[in-house]
């Protein structure tokens, strides 16, 4: 942990830019009606709520850092198509079908 003292607004803006990416979940959530599909969105909304909650407010590097990745995730139009595979990653499970292809569009 950095004892560091920074602005606390990067703290805020890595928070919005979590909304950001909840709100394009939950926008393709509303629109699918593939249930797989709605599960792996559901449980990216909950794997980036409970990630961002358990970054170290304090620790700048660790702020700047999960920034960084969330804005690359909103950014990522392919990160939409690819729901399944960043939710686990998100909440530490692994699948056995690493192989598995992204089918959603």
């Amino acid at each position: 942990m950095s004892t560091e003292t920074y602005d606390p607004m990067i703290y805020d803006a890595m928070r919005e830019t979590a909304n950001r990416l909840v709100g394009k979940y939950s926008r393709r959530l509303k629109q699918s009606s593939d249930a797989t599909q709605r599960e792996a969105l559901l449980k990216n909304i909950s794997g980036v709520r409970r990630w961002v909650s358990s970054i170290d407010a304090n620790d700048k590097q660790s702020v700047l850092d999960a920034t960084s990745q969330l804005r690359q995730w909103c950014d990522d139009q392919s990160v939409l198509l690819q729901v399944e595979e960043l939710a686990m990653r998100l909440t530490g499970k692994h699948d056995d079908k690493s192989d598995r292809q992204a089918v959603y569009a």
